[in-house]
């Protein structure tokens, strides 16, 4: 499911770090995304396939990619978005990929629960034909997608989803009526367990500066009422947290609003939301995905180069931009890394730092992992 996505590791002098003592996956194939992609009329051809999402289905049987980002200036003073929609059998992955073209962005893949249709960034698109209809008709999703490049629907069920304002709609598309609870906004969904992930964005003042920074809380959807108080404690920020919910437990990593500098792993027990200690090897750790019916995660680690660490603690250097330093499957429960890989860059496809990384996702039990990488998708086995 889709994630609900730095600093030096704080460990003590020869001690080494835990993503070195990860073992390697198994490496099972690689898959050619760009060998047989077509460009379709009016699309101009690019020099560089970069890999922006990445989606295992619910019964493990496919992986989508998200593949390209094709931009052309509109005379509305708009850009319209364009993507490669990449479906891979994983027990057949000679045969080649299908190719679904679309206009929207390329963010945001997550399956229908019964792996028959998928969310490409708010289009909807049915595998079974390969129609799609919009579901960014709002202007906060219009909002997301053109600026944020996110969508703001999830699923409910295999029939229904929710969107950001929580407005219900069918797989046509059509408003089929309201979640009432009312002052919230959606973040995320857990079908299989009928979890909605709610926000709102209280104002908090630090040192005597008032802005506003989106907190998070678990919401049941069938009862349509709220479980837990407020995840973040008041001066933190922190990404969309990630529902693990084999576990029960919600995490994110925070970030103290008068230093974004420092962040910490932060976990959740669900429904109530009671804080749960986070092993000391994690904590510099941020969770963007998790299996669904295991309680293991992909974690990302974030860190300067080691040039920019050098300048920075001879010479208080404040600039630099960070690099993805190891993506580890992380059981959440055990808290330590399962596997651990080492990314490497893939060719830059847009301005935005993270896209200039390779994607990873992870199956539904958390035995595969899979890594998209300028036009490949690599899958691994994870004992």
């Amino acid at each position: 499911m889709r994630s609900f996505r730095l600093v030096p590791s704080r460990l003590l002098l020869f001690t080494v770090p835990v993503a070195l003592l990860a073992a390697s996956p198994e490496r099972l194939r690689e898959v050619r995304l760009d060998v047989n992609l077509r460009e379709p009329a009016g699309w101009m051809a690019l020099a560089r396939h970069p890999v922006f999402d990445l989606a295992f289905s619910p019964d493990g049987k496919y992986v989508a990619a998200t593949m390209d980002e094709h931009l052309e200036p509109t005379g509305e003073a708009r850009l319209i978005r364009r993507t490669h929609l990449l479906i891979v059998d994983v027990q057949q992955p000679g045969i080649a990929a299908r190719q679904i073209d679309m206009e929207t962005c390329p963010k945001s893949l997550e399956w229908a629960p019964d792996s028959t249709a998928i969310l490409v960034c708010d289009r909807l698109v049915e595998l079974s034909d390969g129609r799609s209809c919009d579901l960014a008709q709002t202007g906060d999703q219009l909002f997301r997608r053109q600026l944020e490049r996110r969508g703001a629907s999830y699923w409910i069920d295999s029939q229904r989803l929710i969107q950001l304002d929580r407005t219900i709609v069918d797989r046509s598309c059509q408003r089929v009526g309201i979640w009432d609870v009312a002052g919230w906004f959606v973040a995320g969904t857990a079908p299989d367990r009928g979890w909605i992930l709610v926000f709102r964005q209280p104002e908090q003042t630090i040192n005597g500066r008032t802005s506003r920074v989106s907190n998070y809380a678990l919401a049941d959807f069938r009862s349509a009422s709220v479980m837990s108080g407020l995840l973040l404690p008041p001066g933190y920020a922190g990404d969309t947290p990630a529902v693990v919910e084999s576990s029960e437990t919600v995490c994110t990593q925070l970030a103290l609003l008068v230093d974004r500098d420092q962040h910490e792993l932060r976990c959740w027990k669900i429904p109530h939301g009671d804080p749960l200690p986070v092993a000391q090897q994690i904590k510099d750790y941020r969770v963007t995905q998790a299996a669904r019916s295991a309680p293991r995660v992909i974690a990302e680690r974030w860190d300067y180069p080691m040039g920019t660490k050098i300048l920075q603690n001879l010479f208080g250097y404040t600039e630099g931009i960070l690099e993805l330093q190891t993506v580890d499957v992380v059981d959440i429960d055990a808290g330590r890394a399962v596997v651990g890989v080492a990314p490497a860059p893939q060719a830059l496809g847009s301005s935005r730092p993270r896209d200039g990384w390779p994607m990873y996702a992870l199956s539904s039990d958390g035995k595969m992992l899979a890594e998209g990488r300028n036009g490949t998708i690599t899958l691994y086995r994870v004992p």
